[in-house]
């Protein structure tokens, strides 16, 4: 008898709403955890996690895309992670979604460090430009209506941001569309990478 409700107890436990949860969706609380630690708390706060063109941190690197300037810019790029895992996120394996993150990152690094002419750079949205663009890409055929509509509105976006100065300032600060751009242009990348990878196999 005992042994039966042992049983049954760890049977009920296995079904818990924490037990069903994926990888991509412990990965999704670790960045909302990024978000909250560097959220705009105060203006010093905030410096502490951006990246600085004459003096950039050493975690900056990292700190830097999930740090933000107000709350409206921290609240806007938060619920647009969360539209794209419910859009995406059940087509997407831990790895991959890290293995693209990683990549946007270090893209944007690499341009932020050698190219940016501005005296400091923070924001999500560089990452959530490549995330949507490889995923639309990659997962075309799935959602095909949604990822039209994502691919249209990315390419407006970065074009007006581009081509309008007196549109790029929101939140009270420039809109780094040169480094949106970047991380647009990593998604199509990893997308080639893909496509290539599986037309050899």
């Amino acid at each position: 008898m005992l042994l039966l409700l042992k049983k049954e107890w760890r049977q009920r436990k296995g079904d818990t709403f924490i037990s069903k949860l994926e990888p991509i969706h412990w990965f999704a609380v670790l960045y909302v955890v990024l978000f909250l630690v560097c959220a705009p708390w105060a203006a010093e706060w905030t410096q502490l996690w951006v990246w600085n063109n004459s003096q950039p941190y050493p975690w900056s690197v990292l700190s830097a895309h999930f740090a933000h300037w107000s709350w409206p810019h921290f609240w806007t790029n938060l619920c647009a992670l969360i539209t794209f895992l419910a859009i995406y996120g059940r087509y997407l394996s831990a790895r991959s979604f890290l293995t693209y993150c990683l990549a946007i990152i270090i893209s944007c690094d690499v341009y932020l460090h050698f190219a940016y002419e501005r005296a400091f750079y923070l924001g999500f949205s560089s990452i959530l430009y490549g995330l949507f663009s490889i995923a639309a890409l990659v997962h075309f055929k799935n959602t095909r209506v949604i990822s039209f509509a994502v691919i249209g509105f990315l390419i407006f976006k970065s074009l007006s941001q581009w081509l309008m100065p007196i549109d790029n300032n929101l939140y009270g600060i420039a809109v780094a569309s040169d480094v949106h751009i970047v991380g647009m242009l990593t998604g199509i990348g990893l997308f080639i990478v893909i496509t290539v990878k599986q037309a050899r196999i």
